[in-house]
C-alpha cells in the first residue's frame, strides 16, 4: 500500500521537473520574438533591452542604435528585417553566476537595391547578377532569391545566437553570433560557450 503514494510522489516531482525544465525554452523564445519584432519595426532603443550590458562595453548604446538606423535608411539600398524564428535551443549553462544557452534561428529579411529603374537593361541585368553573386557568397547560395518583378533580394539563413539570464529562467538578453566577430564575443560569452559555437 505504502508504495502507491511513493509512486505518486515520485510521479509528480518528475512532471514538475520535466516542466520547469521547460519553462527556459518558453521564455528565450517570448523574449527573443520581442526582440526581434521590435527590430524589424524600427524600435531600435527599445531591442537594446534585451541586448546585454556587457555589449555596450564595447560599443555604445547609442551608437549602436545609430548604426542601425543608419543601415534602415540607406539611399542606396532598401532593408526590411522579416522573421526570425527560433528552432532549437541548448540547455543552459551556469558560468559564473550566468545562464548561457546557445541556439539557432531562422532569419528573413529583404534588399531592394535603388535606382535600379534608371538603368539600362543590360545595365540592370549585370548589377543585378553581380549583386546576386556577392549576396550568395555571403550567405549561401540556397539563401538567396530574387524577386524578378521588385528587383528585391529575399535572403533566408539560419543563424546562431546565444541567449544570457542570471536567473535561467527569465529576462533573456541576446548576442547574435556573426563570422568574423569572434574578437568581440570573447569578451562577451566564456570560452566555454564560444568552444560550442
Amino acid at each position: 500500500m505504502m508504495k502507491k503514494p511513493l509512486l505518486l510522489i515520485l510521479f509528480l516531482n518528475i512532471l514538475a521537473f520535466s516542466s520547469s525544465a521547460q519553462v527556459y525554452k518558453v521564455n528565450i523564445e517570448k523574449n527573443f520574438d520581442t526582440y526581434y519584432s521590435l527590430i524589424a519595426k524600427g524600435e531600435f532603443e527599445q531591442s537594446t533591452e534585451y541586448v546585454p550590458d556587457d555589449f555596450f562595453k564595447i560599443i555604445p548604446k547609442q551608437q549602436m542604435v545609430a548604426l542601425m538606423k543608419q543601415l534602415l535608411s540607406s539611399k542606396e539600398f532598401e532593408f526590411k528585417v522579416m522573421t526570425g524564428k527560433i528552432k532549437s535551443i541548448k540547455a543552459p549553462k551556469l558560468i559564473n553566476g550566468k545562464h548561457y544557452a546557445l541556439f539557432n534561428y531562422e532569419s528573413g529579411m529583404s534588399m531592394k537595391f535603388n535606382g535600379m529603374d534608371t538603368l539600362g537593361i543590360k545595365e540592370k541585368s549585370e548589377k543585378l547578377n553581380l549583386l546576386s553573386q556577392s549576396l550568395k557568397i555571403k550567405f549561401g547560395e540556397d539563401h538567396v532569391k530574387l524577386d524578378d518583378q521588385t528587383n528585391t533580394f529575399l535572403i533566408y539563413t539560419v543563424k546562431k545566437s546565444c541567449a544570457i539570464s542570471l536567473d535561467g529562467l527569465t529576462n533573456w538578453k541576446f548576442v547574435n553570433i556573426e563570422n568574423g566577430q569572434k574578437g568581440i564575443l570573447l569578451k562577451i560569452l566564456p570560452a566555454e560557450i564560444i568552444d560550442e559555437i
